[in-house]
């Protein structure tokens, strides 16, 4: 039976996907025309929401199936290869853009399918806390000291398999030690947490060019920097104290992959919410205004995104219980065939 998650971990994989809407839509649009370095500051507190999604996937571990290949799978074909298609008919965009797994910009749909994939190894080789912390050192070696400080051309800004390997197993390690993390006074988190992004902020907000601003990016900002991953690590176990359940907060998260995959596909980011971005800029050119603004609109975009979601729950339930009916088909003449 698939392990039933605490809405606290449903909760922050919605304000995961906050981050990442707002993010897109001041690295795509407001940093383009505007300079300001206030809105590239924004870019370190919210930039660690791709490591909680996979800290969360690591803590309650995957468990690849058919069925759950296909609920990542769904999303692509009902909305990214319809629009793309749009697209491709409509402005003659390239046609390898349909490869929504290598010519997409969905990076992260890529690399978590890779880790969808590899995730029985993983959780193989984790039974025991020998191997855990093993397995934990030597990703941690490969994605942190050869991709963040040693510049590995291959991991340098952590979009690769090996980071999300070892977020997984650190989320797993995390859990583990649930105990032991507990003992720290939640405030003491959260008053870290705080201090930590406020002074990111606030320092490369002021010294953006020089050496204090550089090192800040430096160590802040790339998936595989240490600050962004404690930064994220913080954030997580603030969320791990948290125990309520929410039939709302479940049902609104079962579709943060959506969102992701609607918001960000081009003709939508691109041609409906970038002008109204402008609209929202040209109308307020103060940044708290403007920053309160997107935020707005990064919630609305997703409770758009969630209604069409779940419009078209009925459909995804169909095609699951057609897949699944013919893996089922195959098992049977696969077991009579061996006979």
């Amino acid at each position: 039976m698939e392990e039933v998650r605490e809405s606290s971990f449903e909760l922050l994989r919605l304000i995961a996907m906050f981050f990442i809407v707002l993010y897109h839509l001041l690295l795509k649009f407001i940093v383009v025309f505007d300079g300001a370095p206030i809105y590239l500051a924004l870019f370190l507190p919210l930039h660690v929401a791709v490591i909680c999604f996979v800290l969360i996937s690591g803590y309650f571990h995957i468990k690849p199936s058919v069925r759950g290949g296909v609920k990542l799978l769904f999303p692509l074909l009902a909305f990214y290869l319809p629009l793309t298609l749009y697209e491709y008919f409509r402005y003659n965009v390239e046609i390898s853009s349909l490869l929504f797994f290598s010519k997409s910009p969905y990076w992260f749909v890529r690399t978590y399918f890779y880790l969808f994939l590899i995730a029985p190894v993983l959780n193989s080789y984790i039974d025991t806390n020998r191997r855990r912390f093993s397995l934990l050192a030597m990703l941690g070696f490969m994605a942190i000291y050869m991709g963040w400080m040693m510049q590995d051309t291959s991991m340098a800004d952590g979009k690769n398999l090996i980071l999300f390997m070892f977020l997984y197993v650190l989320g797993d390690c995390l859990k583990h030690n649930k105990e032991n993390t507990d003992k720290v006074c939640t405030i003491i988190i959260g008053g870290i947490y705080l201090f930590l992004n406020v002074a990111l902020v606030y320092l490369y907000a002021i010294y953006p060019n020089n050496y204090i601003g550089k090192t800040i990016w430096n160590v802040s900002y790339p998936y595989c920097s240490p600050v962004l991953i404690l930064n994220a690590v913080l954030l997580f176990l603030l969320f791990s104290r948290l125990h309520f359940k929410s039939n709302v907060i479940n049902r609104l998260a079962s579709s943060v992959f959506t969102i992701y995959i609607l918001h960000h596909q081009h003709y939508v980011l691109y041609n409906l919410i970038g002008p109204v971005v402008f609209f929202i800029y040209r109308l307020y050119n103060v940044p708290i205004v403007l920053i309160l603004d997107l935020c707005s609109l990064s919630i609305f975009i997703m409770f758009i995104c969630i209604a069409i979601d779940k419009s078209l729950e009925p459909l995804q339930k169909s095609f699951i219980r057609y897949i699944t009916s013919r893996e089922e088909r195959i098992k049977m003449i696969l077991q009579h065939s061996s006979k």
